[in-house]
């Protein structure tokens, strides 16, 4: 765990729970190993001015960055997963109890396989993703080059509804 030495700094949070059932994966899941999964991320994230965590619950971690760039980059960088578990991650606001925050929704990258030529344009990756659940944004490099065999696109899911 890092932390920063002046404690009298801004902070900003974000509330992360482990994926245990839903649209994702069905099986249950026990809770994570606190412990190794605070070092691993912290390890991974390397946050310039620091980061605090508290363990909520079994499921449910809450971070404190003393930067705005290191929760920038996390939350840009998703998805994130730890130990084949999806960390579903969101921004809390101000005063509000990290406890009663609906964790709903996941971010991800998905491949479209097999397009032919015509389809692989930004209207019907962006149809696709739609389709899927709520397109994001296309990946910068889906249009550079000769030839792609897949495309990307950036999707949030529904966790509550089944994958289609």
């Amino acid at each position: 765990m890092a932390s920063s030495s002046n404690t009298s700094q801004s902070f900003f949070e974000i509330a992360i729970e482990d994926e245990i059932e839903g649209g994702l994966d069905l099986q249950e899941l026990g809770a994570v190993d606190f412990p190794s999964m605070q070092q691993t991320l912290v390890a991974l994230w390397k946050p310039g001015k620091g980061v605090y965590i508290k363990e909520l619950d079994a499921n449910r971690k809450l971070f404190y960055f003393f930067h705005e760039i290191d929760i920038k980059r996390v939350i840009e960088g998703s998805p994130w997963y730890f130990n084949r578990k999806a960390l579903i991650i969101s921004r809390t606001k101000n005063n509000s109890n990290p406890r009663c925050i609906t964790l709903g929704t996941l971010d991800l990258w998905v491949q479209i396989h097999d397009l032919q030529i015509g389809f692989m344009t930004s209207t019907i990756l962006q149809a696709v993703g739609d389709y899927i659940g709520a397109f994001v944004e296309c990946c910068p490099n889906n249009f550079m080059g000769i030839w792609r065999d897949y495309m990307r696109i950036g999707v949030t899911i529904n966790l509550s509804k089944p994958l289609k």
